[in-house]
């Protein structure tokens, strides 16, 4: 995915529901830097992870305010102007996985339908 669409961060948060709790947890990245005492969870519903978790349909943004996402490297820094956010679904749409993408590079319709496709395989391996 990183070659072809020219990614340039991305992470997976899987849900994790309890009788106590419904939370989407940091469980993958890509190209992202994570300190050790920092966990990335976000509740059903909250921020656009949450959000996107919840309504079983992808958000995609086109216009990312500057420094929303920085990409460093030892060359300079960038903001990329391209963020997808695909829900993962079971088969009765419920959304057992959320993906985020960062790009530099514009996604079209297909281009999500196929990222949002790889639930349907993924899905074998979660439940």
């Amino acid at each position: 995915l990183a070659d072809v669409y020219e990614v340039t961060q991305a992470e997976i948060f899987v849900r994790n529901t309890t009788k106590e709790d419904d939370k989407l947890v940091l469980s993958a990245t890509y190209a992202f830097y994570i300190p050790d005492e920092k966990v990335f969870e976000f509740q059903l519903g909250e921020g656009l992870i949450g959000q996107v978790a919840k309504a079983a349909e992808p958000l995609y943004l086109d216009e990312l305010p500057q420094g929303y996402i920085t990409v460093k490297s030892g060359l300079g820094s960038a903001t990329p102007s391209h963020l997808l956010i695909v829900p993962w679904t079971q088969q009765d749409d419920n959304t057992f996985a959320v993906l985020e993408i960062a790009s530099f590079k514009e996604f079209d319709k297909q281009d999500v339908e196929i990222i949002q496709g790889l639930s349907e395989k993924l899905r074998d391996f979660y439940v």
